[in-house]
């Protein structure tokens, strides 16, 4: 029994010790970061607005709708989620995500680019999450028409990917218009997400 014992014992203290894993250690990580980026376009040019004066802003407002409606927003979506779809990216950075509100003929019209390619994504069986908005311009006629522009990045459903934070910056330098006796803003910036992918860190930026 005692010679079983030492054997054992001596065999167990010449096995190989498997080295431990380190919690960012890239070395096992081969390196691939599947990304997308699209501008979604929010359909119309606020010009049209921005350069009525309040005799025209009525025609304004709608050649804007007619617009917005014309570029097809929720068809759009739809082929946007089609290709990350396709693709199957683990990050997608999008530019100009809007969401307008406005009433057309007698319906109240809400298109909201972000809702509209999750609700896409969700029917087509693909997987993500918002990992950050970035609030920017913000324009709002009472009883007629608003808009809200935002940049976003989505992250795919994966235990191999995590954000571990995120962070948003508008430009100090911006661009305004006048439009309606005032000034109109328009916000731009960017958003990161800080990511952890199979052991590795890295900062993804839109």
């Amino acid at each position: 029994m005692k010679i079983q014992i030492v054997i054992l014992c001596f065999c167990m203290m010449c096995m190989p010790i498997p080295e431990a894993k380190s919690q960012d250690d890239c070395r096992y990580f081969d390196g691939t970061v599947k990304v997308m980026s699209r501008n979604m376009y929010p359909g119309a040019d606020l010009g049209l607005i921005a350069g009525a004066d309040a005799d025209h802003l009525q025609d304004a407002v709608q050649a804007t709708m007619e617009s917005v409606i014309q570029s097809r927003i929720p068809r759009r979506a739809r082929q946007i989620a089609a290709e990350i779809g396709k693709n199957k990216p683990d990050l997608v950075a999008l530019q100009e995500a809007t969401r307008w509100k406005f009433k057309y003929g007698n319906r109240r019209m809400v298109l909201d680019q972000l809702d509209l390619l999750m609700e896409a994504l969700q029917r087509a069986g693909e997987h993500y999450k918002v990992a950050v908005v970035q609030n920017l311009t913000d324009i709002r006629i009472p009883d007629l028409i608003s808009y809200s522009d935002h940049d976003i990045i989505l992250v795919r459903v994966n235990p191999q990917l995590k954000i571990l934070g995120t962070e948003t910056r508008v430009y100090d330098a911006l661009m305004s218009f006048p439009a309606m006796g005032g000034e109109i803003e328009v916000l731009r910036g960017w958003a990161s997400a800080e990511v952890k992918k199979n052991g590795c860190r890295f900062k993804f930026v839109n």
